[in-house]
């Protein structure tokens, strides 16, 4: 009788076990769904060096939402791709203002 309790309570653990785990990767996939993922360009004519490049990458990515960007010097450009679930345009404006090289998007 103890070993069919025991053999019960070990089964019942594993399925509660199973179905929260099932539960938590349900609740993942959907976050995943609502992700509007979008792209922006902007000019930034103040970014005239190397360093101001290096200054702009090293802080854009922080920015919440932000997925990706790339920047051009020649063109003096900024590329990036962005959640517009948790940011938007205007947000990156801001940000790209606060690193000291405020943009105009490019349309």
């Amino acid at each position: 009788m103890k070993s069919f309790k025991f053999t019960l309570s070990a089964a019942l653990t594993a399925l509660i076990v199973f179905c929260m785990s099932n539960i938590a990767f349900s609740q993942n996939s959907k976050k995943g769904s609502e992700a509007k993922i979008c792209e922006v360009t902007y000019s930034v004519p103040d970014m005239e060096c190397a360093n101001c490049q290096k200054k702009v990458m090293a802080k854009m990515p922080y920015v919440k939402g932000v997925k990706d960007l790339k920047t051009n010097l020649t063109d003096r450009t900024i590329w990036i791709k962005y959640d517009a679930s948790k940011t938007s345009k205007a947000q990156l404006e801001e940000a790209l203002t606060k690193t000291g090289f405020p943009g105009k998007e490019i349309k």
